[in-house]
């Protein structure tokens, strides 16, 4: 699979399979986060593959269907890194009494993980869920902790916390820098 396409193919089977859809709680497009997290990935790397991951994560996290299709049109590396950089829910339905079982999976496996891409790709997927929870916050409230499916902040900043830890060997890039910062912004009340 060459690399002189693949991130605009990424974008377009992202747009074409989150069509329609938005971010829990928001009329904001998938799309944009979809974007995002690839931008984010993009500045810690050059590699287009990797880049191309990162704006499939959603789609392999979701469904083992779709995540073979992302294998086929994308090859084995692009796959293997979509689903690897962020959180399993192939087979579990996301839900309050799953949730903390499918972050501490995730937290265990990042731990694991020795390819730096993997952990670019789930801090930029982390990154762009804090920055839009800021803003949301901004907007709405404590309203904002009934959007998902861990409405407690505190479990929520455990999580977030978390991640910092497990993406620390990425500190030298800005982004890491700036998730470090939202995290302290968005869970101050919460230590």
């Amino acid at each position: 699979m060459g690399e002189e396409n693949v991130f605009s193919r990424a974008i377009s089977f992202a747009a074409q399979k989150h069509a329609g859809k938005t971010r829990a709680g928001t009329d904001k497009p998938c799309i944009l986060h979809i974007i995002q997290v690839a931008a984010i990935v993009s500045t810690m790397t050059d590699d287009q593959e990797v880049i191309a991951a990162g704006a499939l994560h959603d789609s392999a996290e979701t469904s083992v269907t779709l995540l073979e299709e992302i294998r086929s049109q994308f090859g084995p590396r692009v796959a293997e890194l979509a689903a690897a950089g962020t959180e399993d829910r192939r087979g579990f339905d996301p839900t309050p009494e799953t949730w903390e079982f499918r972050k501490r999976a995730l937290i265990d496996r990042l731990n694991r993980e020795t390819r730096p891409e993997v952990k670019m790709i789930a801090l930029a997927d982390k990154l762009s869920n804090l920055a839009a929870m800021k803003g949301d916050y901004a907007q709405v409230g404590e309203a904002l902790w009934t959007r998902f499916n861990q409405q407690d902040p505190a479990r929520q900043a455990w999580f977030y916390r978390s991640m910092g830890e497990t993406t620390r060997s990425l500190s030298r890039f800005q982004a890491w820098q700036a998730y470090e910062h939202l995290v302290g912004d968005v869970f101050s009340r919460w230590p």
